[in-house]
């Protein structure tokens, strides 16, 4: 008999659990609208099973952001939950703003989002700017990262829009204690200087930098501090000139480089590289990869010489340059005899794709 009534009760749990869940995805909740009857009448309706604390968190930390604010208008719990929520996830959809929302909205809302956070147990820190108009938010972003970039974060993006005034990441965050648990780095639109003081970031296992103003020897400095990086992709960072890929990065696999117009010199000795694009990088003159495993190439749009080391392993090319349909007749069949898939474009006339060769 305990067995059973243990058993109802765990299903009364389980429905009422379900129960919250679904009224917090309604699109017309009372939180959302600002009736506080409402608000007062489901905490006093809803039936909230006896469960420990730290698992009501851990559900809470499960839902999409925007209904883990709503949950948190309707329960105490939830609300101590939600200061210390681990995924934060910023953008216009998350934070109820519509289509043509200007900057200082968003701001603002981001900004009473932060100020309500603990800062505590911060996972996943995410800022997408991206179709909000008149931003300029220089002037929030440090207060918002020192609240959340701490010891154990694993994920920082922060996606930004050009402005008048660039937004100069501060690297001394990257040192101070987050270097053994920060996983993804991602930025856009701002300026970052790293220097040899920075230390390892022994985590680090995927970068992506667009429109980035970082010179050549500041990328390869942070490079040489992210020994367990595994994807690195480029895009529109027009201040770097050289970029030459340490030998010291043995699990990068997955290398893209796009838009960088000043790039001259690229250069690749991560031995386990497996995938290599490039494209757009017009000024490009040297392009070279020194490892034996790469499995995937594609190039397009660059004039650059090419020296792509040993290709016994290559499976799939693609170009898109002048000259490249006699470089594959010639060239490829005694260098690449594993090839299966190949696709070449040799100015508008003539576009050549065959696979399983």
């Amino acid at each position: 008999m305990p067995a059973k009534r243990n058993q109802k009760r765990r299903r009364r749990q389980i429905r009422a659990q379900n129960e919250l869940i679904r009224w917090c995805k309604r699109k017309g909740s009372p939180c959302q609208h600002g009736d506080s009857r409402a608000v007062k009448t489901m905490r006093r309706s809803t039936p909230y099973p006896c469960l420990p604390e730290d698992i009501w968190h851990h559900i809470h930390s499960l839902m999409p952001m925007r209904d883990a604010a709503r949950a948190a208008c309707l329960s105490r719990t939830f609300l101590q939950s939600w200061r210390s929520h681990p995924n934060l996830i910023l953008n216009k959809d998350t934070i109820g703003l519509n289509a043509s929302a200007c900057g200082g909205n968003f701001s603002r809302k981001v900004d009473h989002i932060m100020r309500n956070h603990s800062g505590i147990g911060v996972k996943i820190f995410r800022l997408e700017y991206l179709g909000v108009v008149g931003f300029d938010a220089s002037r929030y972003l440090d207060s918002w990262l020192q609240v959340v970039v701490k010891p154990g974060i694993e994920e920082l993006t922060l996606v930004l829009c050009k402005t008048k005034r660039e937004y100069n990441f501060p690297c001394s965050l990257l040192s101070d204690g987050i270097q053994n648990s920060i996983r993804y780095l991602r930025l856009h639109w701002c300026v970052l200087r790293p220097t040899a003081e920075l230390g390892p970031l022994q985590s680090l296992t995927s970068l992506r930098l667009r429109s980035v103003s970082i010179r050549g020897e500041e990328l390869q400095c942070l490079l040489s501090n992210s020994p367990a990086l595994e994807q690195l992709r480029i895009s529109s960072c027009t201040e770097i000139v050289c970029l030459k890929i340490p030998c010291s990065l043995q699990k990068l696999s997955n290398l893209t480089v796009i838009g960088c117009d000043s790039l001259k010199v690229l250069e690749n000795k991560a031995p386990n590289l497996s995938s290599f694009f490039v494209s757009g990088c017009s000024n490009l003159t040297i392009l070279e990869n020194k490892t034996p495993n790469l499995s995937s190439f594609f190039c397009r749009g660059v004039g650059a010489k090419l020296s792509l080391g040993e290709t016994l392993k290559m499976k799939k090319l693609g170009m898109g340059r002048a000259n490249a349909v006699h470089y594959a007749r010639a060239e490829l069949p005694s260098i690449m005899p594993n090839l299966e898939t190949l696709n070449i474009r040799s100015g508008p006339e003539v576009c050549i794709y065959i696979q399983k060769l």
